[in-house]
């Protein structure tokens, strides 16, 4: 009987142990290979999304939007192609959760997208794309991508987006490290006038905001001489 026992335990110890040797690292995940990939958002889609399959999934977004974006939309698409009661809706919400997770350009053509099939629904995943932008790079260039890119309900997000944040330092910082990329001649009073976020701005915090820019500007000039 104690033998029994102790194979018994032995058995379930395995059992355990066995699954964590298995478990990827980030770096392996972000080096997958294309089939690696494919195999890891297909299963990811196959088993609804469960919750340790995503934050494997979120690591290779995050670094490979391009190849994962595209494959997230075209799942909802196809969950719309569905009658309402075979949706799967707690999958699509994830799903598209992710998609603006990336933060990128990318996530923003497929939010786009995504707003056809229900503009309700998805047109806030405008901001959260560029609030997630934060994470990853400037948010201020995804944004100024966005009014290059994107519809009249793209850009009435991106219009509420940049109206929000005009309180914060810290957005002021990435506004201006995004504006000293873009305008390397300097904010001159008329690049300030026809920035098109800037003119998104009600007169009174447009007046503010350019002087906070300006400000911020010089501190992002005198970082990069250092």
């Amino acid at each position: 009987m104690p033998c029994h026992r102790f194979l018994i335990l032995a058995i379930i110890a395995a059992a355990f142990i066995a699954p964590a040797q298995e478990i990827p690292t980030s770096p392996e995940i972000v080096k997958y290979s294309h089939e690696q990939a494919d195999a890891l958002i297909r299963e990811v889609i196959d088993q609804k999304f469960p919750p340790v399959l995503v934050d494997r999934l979120a690591v290779l977004l995050i670094n490979r939007p391009a190849e994962v974006v595209p494959r997230l939309a075209d799942y909802v698409r196809a969950q719309y192609g569905l009658p309402l009661a075979e949706r799967e809706e707690r999958s699509i919400g994830t799903a598209s959760s992710l998609v603006a997770y990336a933060g990128d350009e990318t996530a923003l053509r497929a939010v786009e997208e995504l707003i056809v099939l229900d503009r309700e629904r998805f047109t806030p995943l405008v901001q959260s794309t560029l609030n997630n932008a934060q994470s990853w790079r400037n948010p201020y260039e995804v944004a100024y991508r966005a009014l290059e890119i994107g519809t009249a309900a793209v850009r009435a997000e991106v219009e509420g987006w940049v109206q929000s944040r005009t309180d914060s330092w810290v957005s002021q910082r990435y506004w201006a490290a995004a504006m000293v990329e873009r305008y390397p001649s300097g904010l001159t009073d008329s690049v300030l006038e026809n920035d098109p976020l800037v003119v998104m701005l009600e007169p009174k915090a447009r007046e503010v905001t350019k002087t906070r820019l300006r400000e911020e500007a010089v501190r992002v000039r005198e970082q990069k001489r250092q």
